[in-house]
């Protein structure tokens, strides 16, 4: 989590939606027993890491998330969410919580803004 950073509304060039997250539980549904994202990355390894699921960005890229409870950085390391949700991302649990709060929500609002 980034201290000092400005609130949500204050941040023009980021783009702005809903995103919820994902977790281990999402390999229940993997066919595969290394769970891989669309990098080729296993979920597992991913577990403890601030990754997120987006169709903008490279593999690899690193996004500020700013929501109501603060600001966390993260990597796209997946592809989603599914567009018919009309959300913005899915992100791990830990981004989530440091930049929406609790997980129980499931879904917030936020601004996603590309780090050089």
């Amino acid at each position: 989590v980034l201290a000092g950073e400005p609130p949500l509304e204050s941040h023009p060039h980021a783009l702005s939606g809903v995103a919820s997250y994902f977790s281990l539980e999402a390999c229940r549904h993997n066919p595969y027993p290394h769970c891989p994202t669309a990098s080729g990355r296993s979920l597992y390894a991913l577990r403890d890491y601030p990754y997120m699921a987006a169709w903008f960005g490279t593999f690899g890229s690193r996004w500020r998330v700013f929501g109501k409870a603060g600001c966390a950085v993260a990597e796209v390391w997946d592809r989603g969410p599914n567009r018919r949700l009309r959300r913005l991302a899915d992100l791990s649990p830990q981004v989530f919580k440091a930049a929406c709060g609790d997980l129980r929500q499931g879904v917030c609002d936020v601004d996603i803004e590309a780090m050089p």
